[in-house]
């Protein structure tokens, strides 16, 4: 069952999908000039037309979808309360960095918009409540369901009274003379047809209706009249007979169900029914051989259209439908010097039908966001019940005990114990909680860590635990599976091993090329032993940085090359900056020019001024077009006006700008990234943080339908750049907060046994 909101959106795609189509096929025909190839092309337009509809319903169920260009993200049913992560952009990822490895595919995430906020009321709307939403799309839906029904019955009531008048006018015919017949078969050259011609007194004007046995309604006077008259009406319905336009233009009045509020529709329609005349009026002139047929042809019909009514039939073509088709039938038998085609050639059928197929695959598959409508109502949940999400995940973990224990053993290449290790291992980011341990003379150590540090998120988590001796080089291992997994404490399970001292070297350079002394260097990216770029633990980079001498020289005996992804530079007269690496083994001291610094003032904006305070900014800079790139960094944190200073950061374009808002108000910062920092010069920047729609959605078991709890989702916006971390209740639901716009939702992380493995 579909909901309100994609009821309605579903229906937007497929009309404005059609409208494409369909005026694309308006062009195109307006270019052939062969009449059998528009009434081709019309048909096959049509047929493409009323195909997308299933290509749309077939995307909706996950092994029938298409996703040419969705985020792989499934409609669902909305929630009523949902866990969720503080609001931040999330950095970009390195190479390597945070990468997971599925254990099962048995998931989807299902999302739906709840909210669509005008951009005139989006203060207003963000206090909206959910129901008030649901209402207004639940009465456009029945507005357009009714809308549609009126529409429908009218035309069937036309279908209904055409066929009663019809039987009516057939009830009073009677079967033509043996001398019409003769020259029926002598005008279908004694082809098998199930045809029957009947006289009428009814109409004015040849007609023929019917599926399989078609009737050709002749009226008296034409039948009783000019033999010659007879043979070209008798050869214009024998030619809408033989071309199979009675199942054609049957299949048109059923695209009028879909395609009654299509003005392109109707245009279609009529230029269709044009064709099929020209081309029956074509073979009807020269039926009889005669060089004067064209002239006497449309003479035959100008004296119809001043006789005939403007009855029209539903389910019958007529000789003469309106006289506005008059003058261009007339034109093109007096202009026409050759015969027209009857049939379309082998290459334009399959050109067209081929390009019509994948037009309507294509279109039929666009989505107006990447995730739709909702199933049913949502509440926001309330802090108390996000909290109590949160204790729920952990309390499996806690009725083992209070503390769970990592116990391991450090040593060297050779395996020999390394007394005195430092060791760090980093739970959390924000708020920062690390357990951090020394190695016994035996090299065994014993991480003791409380369970209401182990976040069962992966956002501002880490599985990594760093080491680092004097005399050797840090080493990390990866204890994902103990933290998160099922695995019991054992002794000697852990085993770090730590390589011998390296050469690695840097050399410092101001942005004039004269070296700089007293700047300190540290490692900050630095690859894992699960190959994953992650950041050395503050706590561990005291004692594995260094500090340039008077010749900007530096050594880092604690950091081996082939392992060091980015490195940080600090100092008082260019500020925080870092460049990433590319892994050099040659032994040459790398050299860093830092790049030349700027100013920012700025301030955040909004409607409450409440919302400004406090707010905490990132800011990073550099020219993605260097390599090795260097980068700029500042973080600062709001006043009580919402007034920001960075003094200090390198000049250049701005790559990033990340905002740490609170997730419970109803508004996200609107960022300009695409701004330049010249060297020596303030830049002002305002941020305004404006309305953000909810959105919200259900992650279930593809195979069951089951509720996956404890799913982390990224909710990514303003083109993908920007994101959310959201996750999932104990019922699979979830909700967040993003700026109008496209919307992705990738799936970051997954518990057991759904849980993706890799460490951070």
């Amino acid at each position: 069952m579909f909901s309100s909101q994609q009821l309605v959106i579903g229906w937007v795609e497929y009309s404005l999908a059609a409208t494409i189509l369909l005026a694309g096929t308006r062009i195109f025909v307006s270019r052939l000039q062969q009449p059998v190839d528009r009434r081709n092309l019309i048909t096959m337009s049509l047929a493409a037309s009323t195909l997308m509809p299933l290509v749309w319903c077939a995307t909706l169920f996950p092994i029938l979808r298409f996703d040419l260009f969705g985020s792989g993200v499934e409609q669902a049913a909305i929630t009523k309360k949902a866990g969720h992560l503080p609001v931040t952009q999330q950095p970009p990822t390195l190479p390597g960095e945070s990468t997971f490895e599925t254990k099962s595919t048995e998931t989807r995430a299902i999302a739906s918009t709840a909210s669509l906020d005008s951009q005139n009321h989006a203060n207003s709307t963000a206090n909206v409540t959910v129901n008030e939403q649901i209402n207004g799309w639940s009465i456009a839906a029945v507005a357009l369901l009714a809308i549609h029904g009126l529409a429908i019955i009218w035309l069937f009531l036309q279908w209904v009274i055409g066929a009663l008048r019809l039987r009516s006018i057939t009830s009073k015919t009677y079967s033509a003379s043996y001398s019409v017949l003769d020259l029926w078969k002598e005008t279908t050259n004694g082809k098998a047809n199930p045809a029957r011609i009947l006289i009428t007194t009814e109409v004015a004007a040849p007609m023929v209706f019917g599926w399989r046995s078609p009737l050709v309604l002749i009226p008296e006077l034409i039948a009783e009249g000019n033999r010659s008259s007879l043979h070209y009406c008798l050869a214009h319905e024998w030619s809408h007979v033989n071309c199979g336009d009675l199942p054609r233009w049957k299949y048109v009045n059923f695209c009028q169900l879909l395609f009654w509020y299509q003005p392109l529709f109707w245009v279609l329609r009529r230029e269709l029914q044009i064709c099929q005349d020209l081309i029956a009026d074509d073979r009807a002139a020269r039926a009889t051989g005669n060089e004067l047929g064209p002239v006497e042809y449309s003479e035959l019909l100008v004296t119809i259209a001043s006789k005939a009514n403007s009855l029209r039939l539903a389910g019958a073509i007529a000789f003469f439908d309106s006289s506005s088709q008059l003058s261009r039938r007339v034109k093109r038998l007096l202009t026409n010097e050759h015969p027209l085609r009857s049939r379309s050639t082998q290459s334009f059928t399959w050109v067209s039908g081929l390009s019509f197929l994948t037009g309507a695959l294509l279109l039929g598959s666009v989505r107006l966001s990447s995730a739709h409508a909702a199933q049913g109502p949502a509440d926001k949940p309330t802090e108390s019940q996000a909290a109590g999400t949160n204790e729920s995940s952990r309390s499996e973990t806690q009725a083992a005990g209070q503390l769970k224990i990592v116990r391991g053993r450090v040593v060297n290449d050779a395996g020999e114990p390394i007394a005195g290790a430092k060791l760090c291992l980093p739970l959390t980011y924000r708020p920062g909680r690390t357990v951090q341990t020394t190695s016994d003379e035996d090299g065994n150590f014993k991480l003791q860590c409380p369970v209401e540090w182990i976040n069962p998120r992966v956002n501002g988590s880490s599985w990594t635990a760093w080491a680092y001796a004097p005399g050797y080089s840090i080493q990390s291992q990866n204890l994902y599976r103990v933290l998160r997994g099922d695995l019991e404490d054992l002794e000697e399970q852990i085993t770090i091993r730590l390589p011998l001292e390296s050469n690695t070297r840097v050399k410092v350079l101001s942005p004039d090329g004269q070296p700089l002394a007293g700047v300190i260097v540290s490692p900050k990216l630095y690859m894992t032993s699960v190959r994953n770029a992650t950041f050395v633990p503050e706590e561990m980079r005291s004692d594995v940085s260094a500090r340039t001498d008077e010749w900007g020289n530096a050594s880092l005996p604690a950091v081996q090359s082939n392992l060091l992804n980015s490195l940080e530079l600090v100092c008082e007269e260019f500020g925080r900056q870092s460049m990433r690496i590319n892994y050099k083994t040659d032994g040459r001291p790398r050299v860093i020019r830092l790049l030349p610094c700027a100013a920012i003032q700025g301030r955040v904006v909004a409607e409450n001024p409440e919302w400004t305070r406090g707010v905490r900014l990132i800011f990073e800079t550099g020219d993605a077009s260097e390599v090795p790139t260097m980068r700029g960094l500042a973080e600062v944190v709001t006043d009580n006006e919402g007034n920001f200073n960075v003094p200090l950061i390198a000049a250049g374009r701005v790559i990033r700008t990340y905002v740490t808002l609170d997730p419970t108000i109803p508004v996200r910062p609107l960022l300009n990234d695409n701004r330049y920092l010249t060297a020596g010069e303030t830049t002002r920047l305002e941020i305004p943080l404006i309305a953000a729609p909810i959105v919200h959605g259900k992650v279930v078991v593809k195979s069951t339908g089951a509720p996956v709890p404890n799913a982390e989702l990224s909710l990514g916006y303003e083109k993908f750049q920007k994101s959310n971390r959201v996750i999932t209740d104990e019922e699979g639901r979830f909700q967040g907060r993003v700026l109008p716009g496209p919307l992705r939702i990738d799936i970051v992380a997954l518990p057991a046994p759904f849980a993706r493995q890799g460490g951070q």
